[in-house]
């Protein structure tokens, strides 16, 4: 499927990082290891880095329950499909893998088809800053950031792995009461989304459609408990076929992608972070991460973010950039 181009002339920032091989790079934010090209072509640049060395199945962390909730659920019969019972119970779950067939997907890449990259903005002045919260090695904070997009007013979606979700209970439960923030899902165990085990980046990814739905649905049900109701996935790598977003939006949970790369799995300088947000244009989608406190994603974002807002610039979450599956 082809892509639109970004609101007012994108310029192939994703193809000039690459091209200086930063790709790789994209792991290190996530995960130590192995940085082994993925199988199969490469049409865009991934971001999102992951680790396949944790373990969990479809019920791990609190589940939801049936009952009355905030999100619409019922008081009686069937769960609402937009409560997570509804979205990501038993019955959802049949559903969606009936559907999906046994027919393993072909398209691999960080945009499959029905993934959320770039937006349209509703003033020419909206970018979507959204920051990974891995589930590698390296589950730390990054304080500065938080610190920084709180003290400068700029909302942001932050996508929680639940393996660090576990290590940072008590500030996942911070985060979900800050109206600056939208929490969002890295993944149960941050794998790739496949349904015939590809890999990227030397990382396994699932291998059926049974195992995607419980990577994608694993960790929303863990943020459930934190009285939170996700509305985007982001797979480890951010590597996903087709046959597994179409899985995503059954769940309602679409697969977030990205149309700049931040800071590189977090190896960028500040100096190249701030100029890689300072020249993303209006509707971009940026990835950046949350887990590596000694990266230069603190300080880039501290430089870039005054000059965007002194220029116009607004700053939006995924919810707000993409209303319709909000």
């Amino acid at each position: 499927m082809k892509r639109p181009p970004l609101a007012r002339g994108h310029h192939s920032r994703r193809t000039a990082l690459a091209a200086f091989g930063t790709l790789p790079l994209l792991v290190a934010g996530c995960a130590e290891g192995s940085d082994d090209d993925p199988r199969g072509p490469q049409p865009n640049p991934s971001g999102s880095p992951a680790d396949g060395r944790t373990s969990a199945g479809p019920g791990a962390g609190p589940s939801p329950s049936g009952g009355p909730s905030a999100n619409g659920e019922g008081t009686s019969g069937a769960p609402d499909p937009a409560s997570p019972e509804g979205a990501w119970g038993a019955e959802a779950r049949r559903k969606a893998l009936a559907a999906a067939g046994s027919t393993a997907g072909r398209h691999w890449s960080t945009e499959p088809p029905g993934s959320l990259a770039r937006f349209t903005p509703a003033t020419g002045r909206e970018r979507a800053l959204t920051f990974d919260a891995c589930g590698g090695d390296v589950l730390g904070v990054d304080h500065k950031l938080i610190a920084m997009l709180r003290r400068e007013g700029v909302k942001a979606t932050l996508f929680l792995n639940e393996r660090w979700i576990g290590r940072h209970e008590g500030l996942v439960r911070e985060l979900a009461e800050d109206p600056l923030f939208e929490l969002a899902v890295h993944g149960t165990r941050h794998v790739p989304l496949s349904t015939s085990a590809r890999a990227a980046y030397g990382i396994t990814g699932t291998a059926s459609a049974a195992e995607a739905w419980d990577e994608i649905t694993g960790a929303a049900r863990v943020l459930a408990g934190f009285g939170v109701r996700p509305r985007f996935m982001r797979p480890g790598t951010a590597f996903a076929d087709e046959v597994c977003s179409r899985l995503a939006l059954a769940a309602r949970l679409p697969l977030a992608s990205f149309s700049v790369n931040a800071d590189a799995g977090a190896t960028f300088t500040p100096a190249q972070v701030a100029e890689t947000v300072v020249m993303a244009p209006a509707g971009s989608v940026l990835i950046a991460h949350m887990n590596r406190p000694g990266g230069g994603t603190a300080g880039g974002f501290t430089a870039a973010i005054p000059a965007l807002k002194a220029s116009g610039a607004r700053f939006v979450t995924m919810s707000e950039a993409f209303p319709e599956h909000a």
